[in-house]
């Protein structure tokens, strides 16, 4: 049981993390206006992608200590 529940929560802290940094790099207006591509970005980064990649490091090592405990 707890492998299983250490397992689950290594992927739910890939996802968060993955999520999160997404949202860190992605531009936040994308526009194609005569074949030309534009886009707007705010250079700051978002509280929520930081509180998402936090909790997923959390989430990751939580797992990570789980599975190995025997």
């Amino acid at each position: 049981m707890n492998k299983t529940a250490g397992i689950i929560l290594l992927i739910i802290g890939l996802a968060l993390a993955g999520y999160g940094i997404y949202q860190m790099v992605t531009p936040d207006a994308q526009a194609e206006v005569l074949g030309v591509e534009l886009s707007a970005s705010d250079n700051k980064v978002s509280t929520q992608s930081i509180v998402m990649v936090v909790l997923g490091a959390i989430a990751i090592i939580g797992g990570a200590m789980i599975s190995k405990r025997k």
